[in-house]
């Protein structure tokens, strides 16, 4: 109500007619019952007097109320002039997908077709905005109209592609006149769905930044030819993944779930398709296989930045790779800046069945230390005392608890070494075991400086295995502000490098990442506790 007279006020107000209206019409009824008393036949005269005055009082009331309603209207937003005139088109807009504004055509040169018929590569000249052409199309804010999964999965894996090397426009039909969609980013790729020049059909992915997929018409001057670029996939449901495209039986070697993203890598065979897949970190890892074609949605291509920087080859089932839990120390509470340690412990118990949540393991670990606070960073010697609280077993932390380095399987080598009897020393009771040291013993002889050998030794008993390093020293973080140390989990090999797990994901996937062995081992040696480590496991 308040601001209903705000807004009244602020308005110009209509003449005060009321007041006036209503004495004027007092003086007429007093004049009237004055008549009536002295002349009562002027009855009929006086009631042709009441009945203007009266109705000259309901117009000036009615007028009020009127300018009323005409000023609070005035400031509420109000129906084009021309609504009605285009509410087709506002009506299909509701059905499209949203999207990206799009901008004010522009000026072109419209390209000769190819006396071939291929499509057209010419440099398309630059936009001149102040020669704005005459049959400018009606701008459309909303997305190519697409349908609900789009074209299947077979069209992608054959047909022409082209790539726009410049920022192009997309239309509803081949004509400068028609109805113009968001602009598409230099560099998309495009499947051409038909030719006609000066004009192609395209059907367009769509971006992992939220432009939808769909049908549109492009220049073929923007454009030039292209190989087919990687094309991914999203699972429709749970998906069976099998060996060969011939496979029988009801279940395959996993089942990806719902939203699973796949890449399609081999033509399709038996109605099923080729794939590899990252894996999501947590509840299944990297692999290939075959799918049914009928359980794919083709998506957009995925970014650089959304891939772990392991993949493909931790697709390879031949790699070292211990499946270890992904979890992230950016998770929102207010010691997220220095949880990396009890982080990595809650990624190397999952890797063995073992579940503790980050508040629960930072607690334990402050508790270790006798150190607490949300700026409290956290000790190696911490991590690994609450490792073997928590029912599992760490290993080389100290100069007392040598690190094993099992030699290489080889053909003339064997990874288990026999006696002189010829007895295998992993079965010979006679061999004696070296003691565990005391928790005091070990941290009197002081920590082990791990070597890279010594780390791959660890990884080949299936053990995870936590570094502290230096901040910098890890890929990527070369340039950044922060100088201090940071805890990691080394999860497996490729090739010669380290797969590993960062709990900082702002830059990227944080599960997978890889590093050299000499990065590796110069942020290591950088710490302010050169080669400390220690491995977890049973």
């Amino acid at each position: 109500m308040q601001q209903a007279i705000r807004r009244e006020r602020v308005q110009p107000r209509p003449p005060l007619r009321v007041g006036t209206g209503a004495g004027l019409l007092l003086i007429a009824l007093i004049s009237t019952l004055v008549t009536l008393a002295l002349n009562p036949s002027s009855l009929v005269a006086s009631s042709r007097v009441l009945a203007p005055s009266m109705a000259a009082l309901s117009d000036l009331v009615g007028g009020r109320a009127a300018a009323r309603v005409q000023v609070l209207t005035q400031l509420e937003p109000q129906p084009s002039p021309t609504a009605e005139a285009t509410r087709d088109e506002r009506l299909a807009a509701r059905t499209m997908p949203a999207r990206r504004a799009a901008i004010a055509p522009i000026s072109t040169v419209t390209p000769e077709p190819s006396p071939t018929g291929a499509v057209v590569a010419a440099t398309s000249p630059t936009p001149n905005v102040a020669s704005q052409s005459t049959d400018a199309p009606t701008v459309n804010n909303s997305a190519v109209v697409a349908a609900p999964k789009g074209p299947p999965i077979s069209f992608f894996l054959s047909g022409r592609w082209v790539m726009n090397h410049t920022e192009t426009p997309m239309y509803a039909a081949p004509t400068r006149s028609a109805t113009q969609f968001a602009r598409l980013p230099q560099w998309s790729a495009l499947r051409v769905v038909e030719i006609r020049q000066p004009w192609l059909k395209i059907y367009y992915l769509g971006e992992e930044s939220g432009r939808q997929p769909g049908e549109a018409w492009v220049r073929a001057s923007d454009t030039g030819p292209v190989g087919r670029p990687p094309l991914w996939a999203s699972t429709l449901g749970p998906s069976v993944v099998w060996d060969s495209a011939n496979e029988a039986g009801s279940g395959g070697r996993l089942t990806l779930p719902v939203g699973a993203r796949v890449e399609l890598v081999g033509p399709l065979e038996s109605n099923r398709a080729h794939v590899r897949f990252p894996g999501d970190g947590q509840t299944f890892g990297p692999g290939s296989g075959w799918v049914n074609e009928a359980a794919l949605q083709p998506i957009a291509g995925l970014s650089p930045r959304s891939l772990p920087w392991g993949y493909p080859y931790t697709t390879d089932p031949s790699i070292l790779r211990i499946p270890t839990p992904y979890r992230s120390q950016i998770d929102g509470a207010p010691y997220e800046a220095a949880n990396c340690g009890p982080t990595v412990v809650g990624m190397a118990l999952a890797a063995f069945g073992v579940q503790a949540s980050n508040a629960e393991l930072r607690v334990q670990v402050q508790d270790a230390q006798q150190e607490w606070g949300d700026y409290a960073g956290s000790y190696v010697w911490a991590l690994s005392d609450v490792v073997e609280a928590r029912g599992l077993s760490s290993y080389g932390l100290y100069d007392m608890q040598p690190v094993v380095v099992t030699p290489e399987p080889s053909s003339t080598v064997s990874a288990v070494q026999d006696n002189e009897n010829g007895e295998d020393n992993a079965d010979n009771e006679n061999v004696p075991e070296t003691p565990e040291p005391s928790l005091a013993e070990r941290r009197n002889g002081g920590m082990n400086q791990w070597t890279m050998d010594e780390i791959r030794a660890q990884l080949r008993l299936g053990r995870v295995v936590i570094p502290q390093v230096w901040w910098r020293g890890l890929p990527g973080r070369e340039d950044h502000n922060y100088w201090g140390d940071h805890f990691i989990v080394i999860t497996g090999m490729v090739g010669d490098s380290f797969l590993y797990n960062d709990p900082v994901d702002r830059d990227g996937v944080g599960y997978d990442r890889v590093i050299t062995p000499e990065a590796l081992a110069t942020a290591m040696n950088e710490s302010v506790a050169p080669g400390a480590a220690f491995a977890v496991g049973r």
